[in-house]
Order: C-alpha cells, then structure tokens, then sequence
C-alpha cells in the first residue's frame, strides 16, 4: 500500500468521524426540542454530566445531569429519571436543591429557583419534563443536619410516606420497631 493510498484512507476515516459526530449531535438536538418546555427555548446547553463540589455550608458534592443558560446568566437545572409514572419525587427535588446549592457556592453563577426533573418512560422513551420548585440552602443545611443527627442517633427518624421505601433503606435497622410499627393509611 502506498503512502498516498494511507493518507487518503486516513483523510476519510476523518471525514466519516467528523460527519458522524455531527449527525449525533443534530439528533441530540431534535429529541431535546421534542420535551424541553418553553421556558427553554432560548436556554443553552452549558454542562453535561459534571461534578461540583463546595465545602460551604458543608462539605458536598453534586453531580449534575444538566444545566442549561438562560439569556438573563441564571442555569436552569434538568434531571432525568427513568419511570414508567411521569412523577416528580420528594427525594429529586432534594437532588437538585443540593445541586443548585453546589454550583451556587463552587461558581460565581446563580440558578434558578425552578428545574426539571425529566421522567422518561422505560419502554416507549417519551419525556415529560415535571417543573419543580428547589429548596433553599437553609433547608438543604437543615436536612444534612437531621441526617446526621439520625446516623449519630440524636433523633428518631420518621417514617417515610410509602412503605417501599422504608423496605429498602439501609438505614432501616436504625429506625427501631417504635418507627417501623407504625401503620400506613
């Protein structure tokens, strides 16, 4: 094979690589316009799976789905979920609180007060992006507060709304037949 013969094949392979990976990225872009809301039209995409840490209030790291800026400099934060219900939990909201209290205190940027837990539905993949409304960093404290107080046994920890979570916690043992005795309505 002849040096000409590599460089061409080199120069295509190239070619096919660059033209690839601007398909995936135009196809990335038209399934993001299928389920972003309106409020985010205008947002652009400015992290991707990245970790922040801060050790103000406390020491916390947060690794985010994705954080998109709006025109006026606020990140509006995203969190996709897989589930066949299109809900937004308790425990995504705290997610993303901790998240906004990360970058917050990690960056000179502020993010808004509203992000979006994105539910995709296991099987036919459609995306619902749920509005939520974030915590501040005083509740955030107060719930890594209570978490440790509970793992030192300071407090009696309550019993969570649905059983399967309490069925699953490693923390269960911890909570004692006082807590788990407790019946659901």
């Amino acid at each position: 094979m002849s040096i000409t013969n590599v460089l061409w094949a080199g120069f295509l392979a190239g070619l096919l690589l660059l033209l690839w990976r601007a398909q995936t990225r135009r196809r990335v872009r038209r399934a993001e316009k299928v389920w972003k809301p309106d409020s985010l039209t205008t947002a652009v995409l400015e992290y991707a799976e990245r970790t922040f840490f801060t050790e103000h209030p406390f020491r916390l790291v947060a690794k985010i789905d994705r954080a998109y800026g709006m025109p006026s400099g606020l990140l509006v934060l995203t969190e996709l979920k897989r589930r066949p219900v299109p809900r937004a939990y308790r425990s995504d909201i705290v997610e993303l609180s901790a998240q906004k209290v990360a970058i917050e205190n990690s960056t000179s940027q502020r993010v808004a007060n509203v992000a979006y837990v994105v539910v995709e539905h296991p099987f036919s993949k459609k995306r619902a992006p749920i509005p939520v409304q974030l915590l501040g960093e005083s509740e955030i404290v107060a719930l890594a507060q209570r978490y440790r107080d509970i793992s030192a046994r300071r407090t009696i920890p309550i019993k969570a709304e649905r059983h399967a979570l309490c069925a699953s916690c490693g923390y269960k043992r911890q909570c004692g037949p006082r807590v788990l005795a407790v019946r659901y309505v």
